[in-house]
Formats: structure tokens, sequence, C-alpha cells
């Protein structure tokens, strides 16, 4: 009889304990998993809790594949969080004990997570060994096809950055050919786009067309105006290339009609702009005036439609700050929760001494939950402040916008026109227009400067990477400002390395740095000096100098040089500017992964020092 009731007594606390506990199965482990591949950037301390947890759970039941997943996510954690070795650390901790018990899943995913951090920081002789390894050993172990047809596609995007051409094509056809053996209709059509997108970089339009055909037939089968919109406007480009003006006309106005069906500006916007470009290739330039104009009222109902977009973000932004914190506050709820069905679990006997522990945290978290409340509704109205003066400075840019680049548009137009219609022997008149059209692109320029700054946070610039010659386009700048220099009597100094100095970067963005710097010297420069330009390589890092014998700057305002409409240098140079032209290289700089120094003294001239990573 005694022992009837051990038993049950035995039997009630087995159960409180896993009531209290909860039932780790392999099943609940693999949900956890499959929950945490869903979280992203926004919730990185999550997928950090997450990966002790899984770890935790695996290891108690004796799930060693399972437990793995810990480095993976916190791979995920390190690289969400800025700090890359870590991440690379980690991923190769998975790579290296999923090759020892042969988790063959397990080893692919670490291939292609390092893979990805490899190439988004252009580490890619690093990435292409992975690759290969990926490629050669799945190939054995009969990896998953879709991932062998990603390691091919990542290959032919390192060559085609490389300018390896026939290696970049080759790779993209193997990827091809898995995607059409698995019947991956999807994967095929990106495909296509590569293959198309190198093709055209090679300038083989003709060859790039037959993808781009295929591609249409497949996305209007499966009625993706979304996609079909793209396959239009590569096709236009295409048929533009190849003065075929029928065609291109025709792609562009589908373009153009699909984006009205769909609502989207932005994409009614890029329509309108390659409408009046292709009119203005084809020397049509009333035609253009008008889809110009049509553009331009567009870009101003796009502005204000981002920046209402930019509040929605920022109240967007602070909502999911306060859901983070109300999570955090509800796991460590769950966790007093759990502590007390323990206690209740061990003995009864010490439940009035517990239960006014637990009085006293509850008092103290309800005082955690007022300060949390205030603190939020405090930063509601600080993001609420600053959304209005957001704004208000938008609203500006707006007015200054139409106001002022329409006039110059419509200038600009009337130039061309009455270009075309002037005598070739009066050459009065023909300076005149060329003054007008050099007049009014410095004051485009001055405007976009003013745009590209002033809206640098809610429109950022998409980078177009590619390997080039620095030194070649050093030279075409500097080409750019023979004459600026010869009207002041200054000598443009540039002495070229004996080898190219190639870079992979943006290089529009890397140009607007030189031009601006090389401007800013001539424009400080006395007249009969001399400016030098050059540049070399160190290691990994490439250094640009540009070097005057102009005005020079007090040493009180070096520390200010690169802040917007600041105007140090033209108080003593008694010149006209917006100061902007030093805080867009800034911009541009921190975009592209570069610094700048300066160097000067008045009286003795100014040096500029620029440095990007190779």
């Amino acid at each position: 009889m005694i022992m009837k009731q051990l038993s049950l007594i035995i039997l009630f606390f087995t159960v409180c304990f896993r009531q209290v506990l909860g039932q780790v199965t392999e099943t609940s482990i693999r949900a956890k998993i499959d929950k945490t591949l869903t979280f992203y950037e926004s919730k990185k301390d999550s997928i950090k809790l997450m990966a002790e947890q899984i770890r935790a759970d695996a290891q108690r039941i004796g799930l060693k594949k399972e437990a793995l997943y810990y480095h993976r996510f916190m791979g995920f954690y390190y690289e969400y969080d800025g700090k890359i070795d870590l991440a690379v650390k980690s991923y190769l901790t998975l790579l290296k004990e999923a090759e020892k018990n042969q988790f063959f899943d397990e080893k692919y995913q670490a291939i292609g997570d390092l893979v990805n951090v490899y190439i988004s920081t252009e580490q890619n002789e690093k990435a292409k060994m992975l690759l290969f390894k990926g490629v050669l050993e799945g190939q054995k172990e009969k990896a998953n096809p879709r991932r062998l047809s990603t390691y091919y596609t990542n290959l032919g995007v390192i060559y085609r950055k490389e300018s390896k051409f026939d290696s970049a094509f080759y790779y993209y056809t193997q990827a091809l050919n898995i995607k059409k053996n698995i019947k991956d209709s999807v994967g095929i059509a990106t495909v296509y786009i590569n293959l198309a997108t190198l093709l055209i970089k090679q300038g083989k339009y003709a060859q790039a067309k037959p993808y781009i055909e295929k591609n249409i037939a497949f996305h209007k089968a499966i009625h993706s105006d979304e996609d079909l919109w793209y396959d239009y406007g590569n096709m236009s480009e295409i048929y533009l290339k190849l003065n075929q003006r029928k065609e291109a006309e025709w792609y562009v106005n589908e373009c153009l009609r699909i984006a009205k069906k769909s609502g989207s500006k932005t994409k009614e916007h890029i329509s309108m702009n390659s409408l009046a470009d292709l009119h203005r290739y084809f020397g049509d330039y009333k035609k253009a005036y008008e889809y110009y104009a049509i553009y331009d009222s567009l870009g101003k109902e796009l502005i204000n439609a981002e920046t209402n977009k930019s509040i929605a973000q920022l109240r967007e932004q602070y909502e999911s700050e306060k859901k983070e914190q109300e999570n955090k506050l509800l796991n460590q709820q769950l966790k007093q929760e759990q502590q007390q069905r323990l206690i209740f679990g061990i003995s009864f006997l010490g439940v009035l001494l517990f239960s006014g522990v637990i009085g006293y945290f509850l008092v103290k978290n309800r005082q955690k939950n007022k300060i949390l409340n205030e603190k939020n509704e405090l930063i509601e109205r600080q993001n609420t402040r600053l959304s209005d003066l957001n704004r208000e400075k938008n609203q500006l840019i707006s007015i200054v916008s139409h106001d002022l680049s329409t006039p110059f548009l419509v200038i600009n137009t009337w130039n061309s026109i009455l270009k075309m219609n002037l005598d070739a022997a009066n050459t009065k008149a023909l300076e005149a227009v060329q003054i007008i059209e050099k007049s009014v692109k410095q004051g485009m320029n001055l405007i976009q400067d003013v745009l590209n700054v002033e809206k640098a946070e809610t429109n950022k610039h998409t980078l177009r990477l590619e390997t080039f010659d620095l030194q070649t386009l050093m030279q075409e700048v500097l080409n750019e400002f023979a004459e600026a220099a010869h009207a002041k009597n200054i000598q443009l100094l540039f002495d070229p390395a004996p080898e190219p100095l190639h870079l992979l970067s943006d290089p529009h963005l890397v140009q607007r740095v030189l031009e601006n710097l090389i401007s800013n010297a001539i424009k400080y420069s006395n007249p009969n000096g001399r400016v030098w330009v050059n540049a070399e390589k160190k290691d990994d890092i490439m250094i640009l100098h540009v070097k005057d014998e102009g005005i020079g700057i007090e040493s009180k305002h070096l520390p200010h040089l690169f802040e917007k409409y600041n105007t140090a240098s033209v108080a003593t140079a008694l010149k006209s500017s917006t100061g902007l032209g030093l805080s867009i290289v800034k911009r541009i700089l921190d975009e592209i992964g570069g610094i700048i120094l300066c160097k000067s003294e008045p009286g003795k001239g100014t040096e500029f020092t620029v440095r990007l990573a190779v």
C-alpha cells in the first residue's frame, strides 16, 4: 500500500516537472530551427537567443547535427552585428564539424554562407576556392542540385566582375543545365537574366536578345507583369543599341503601359525617362522635351511620396523597436513563470515564502513597465518632431527642384533646336549657343548637387561596381579641365605609372570625386600656378593625390572642411561657392568605402589624399 502511494507521488511530480520544463523532442528543435531561419537583421538578438536554446535542447537529448545550427545562427548574428571576422569563424567551425561528422546538408550550407560573406567583402579568391570545393565535392556527395547551380551562378558573377567573360559564360551555362534538369522555371529565368547581362556588357546585343525573349515568353505564361516590365526595358535597350527605333519604342511604350496598369509611379517615372532618352537619341528633340516635362512632373510627385514613405519607415522602425522591447519583457515574464512552476513542483511547503518573492518581482516589473512606457512616449514625440522637420525640408527641396530645373530644361531644349538651325559659318552665334549650353549644364549640375546632398538619407545611390583602370579615368577627367586650366595659365601635371592601376569600384562616383577635387584645385589656384594629380597602389590600397599651389586653408577651418555648406575656403578666396563640393566628396567616399585627408597652409597650397580599397 505504501509502495503504491509512493509511486503515485513520484508520478505526480514527474507530470509536474514535464509541465514546468516542457517536452523537448527532435520535432520541437527542428521547429525552432525553421523559425530562426525566418529572422532577419531586425531580430538579430532573437537569433542569438534561439541559437543558444537550440544548442542546449539538442545537447540535452543527444542530437549532434541539430546542435551544430548554433554555429550557423551565431554566424548570422555576427554578420548582422557587423563583426565579419567572428561570422567567418562561426561558419568555418560549422563546416569543420559538418565534414567531420559527414553531415552533408550542413556542410554545403556552411560553404554557401562563407561564399556570401566573401563575395560581399570583395574577397573573390577565397570565394572561388570554396565554390570549386563545393562543386567538386558536391558532385561526388550528391549535394542538392539547387545548391550546386547556385555555386555555378556565383562563379559566373565573380568572373563577370573580373571581365573574364568566357569563364563567366561557361559557369552560367553549367547553372542553366542544372536548372533545366530539375525543371526549375524560375531559376532558369534568373540564369537567362545573368547571361543577357553578360552579353550586353560585352556589346553582344544580338546574342543577348534570345535570352530576353525566352524570359518574356515565360513571364507572360505566368502572368508576371512585374518581371515583364524589366524584360521589356532590357529589350528596348538592346533595340536602341541596334538602332532599331520602331522596336525600341514599342517596348518602352509597353513598359509605360505596365507601369500605369500596376499604379507604380516609380516605374512610370523611369519609363518616361526612357522614352525621352529614346527620342533624344534619334534627334526628335520636341518629343524628347515633352516626355522630359512629364518625367520632371512625376519626379516631383515621387519626392513627396518618398518623404511620406520615410516618415512611415521611421514610424515602423519605432514600432519595431517598441515590439522588440515588449518581446524581451515577455521573455523575462515567461522565464519567471517557469521558475514559479518549478518551485511549485519541488515543494508545496515553500509556496507562501515564494509567493512573497513573486509579488516583489511583479512590483518591480510594473515599475520597469512604467519607465519603459514613459521612454517610448518620449521617443514617439521625438520621432514625430523629426518627421515634421524632414517633411518641411523635402518640401523645400521639391520647390527648389521644380522652380529651378524646369526653366533650365526649357532653355536647353530651345538652345538645341537653335543649334540645329544655325549656319555653320556664323561662328559668333555658334559660340553663343555653346556658352548657353555650358551655363545650363553648370546650373543643372548645381541643382543636382544640392538635391544629391539633401536627399542622401532618403534616396540611396545604387552602386555599379566594375573593374577599370584608374589612370585612364584620371586622364579623361584632366582632359575635361584642360580648357579651364589654360584660361588661368595653370599647368596640370600628371605622371602616370608604367602599369595600369586596376580598381574595383563605381567609376561614376570615383569620377565625381576627381572632378570636385581638380575643379577646386584650379578654382583656388593663383594664375600661372601648378596642379599635381597622381595615383599609386600600396598593398591593397589605391592612393590618389591632388595638390595645388593655391591660397591654402587656415588650420582652424580644416576640421569643418567636409561639412555641408561649409564655405571656409571661400572667404579667403573671395569666390562664389555653395560649399557643397567637399561634402559631396565625403558622402561619395563613405558610400564606396574610401577616406579623404587634407593638408594645407595659407599661402602654401592644399593637398587632398584619397584612399580606396582595391
